[in-house]
């Protein structure tokens, strides 16, 4: 998922859940890399349990905007 924009962050939480157990269903060795909310700059929503909701993934930040 190339920069998601959920606006509650719920959303992408309950979405990661299903994708990552619908991938693990068929590949556990391969690490997965999930991009934070809002283009990839919030990871709040994810954070909370990651470690043990989530095992061998990695979190993704492209942030490309100009300051």
């Amino acid at each position: 998922v190339n920069e998601p924009a959920d606006p509650q962050g719920s959303g992408l939480v309950q979405f990661y859940d299903h994708l990552f157990e619908a991938i693990r269903s068929v590949d556990e060795n391969h690490t997965l890399f999930l991009d934070g909310n809002t283009y990839t700059i919030d990871f709040s929503a994810l954070l909370i349990d990651a470690k043990e909701r989530w095992k061998n993934t990695a979190h993704a930040l492209h942030d490309v905007r100009f300051f």
